[in-house]
């Protein structure tokens, strides 16, 4: 069993069961992270690479026209590529930019 939803209830969803999560780019190191530590019986290691790409998470997955813009958004700012869109999709805003590239400073490049 697998779940995706960019790693929302990450661990919560290991501990009931599924084996995995099919996530989009963004903050897949630290879903890797955190993966691994549960894995490992790591516990307070998993809580804490999921604490730090969960705000991330939440600002991308409001919904799917916000996953798109902004998700490959803020994997671009992460990986330092430039993100262009195609018509019909949601644009960004000043703003959304702004918070977008504020989770990325907070994230990290890609290790």
């Amino acid at each position: 069993m697998f779940n995706g939803r960019a790693g929302l209830e990450l661990l919560e969803n290991l501990r009931i069961g599924c084996h995995g999560l099919i996530l989009a780019p963004d903050s897949i190191d630290y879903a890797v992270r955190a993966y691994e530590f549960f894995s490992d019986g790591w516990d307070e290691h998993a809580e804490e690479a999921y604490r730090q790409m969960l705000p991330g998470v939440v600002f991308t997955m409001q919904g799917i026209e916000t996953l798109l813009c902004y998700g490959k958004r803020l994997f671009g700012e992460r990986a330092g590529i430039a993100i262009h869109d195609r018509a019909p999709a949601m644009r960004p805003t000043a703003i959304g930019i702004e918070m977008t590239r504020r989770y990325a400073a907070a994230m990290g490049g890609f290790s």
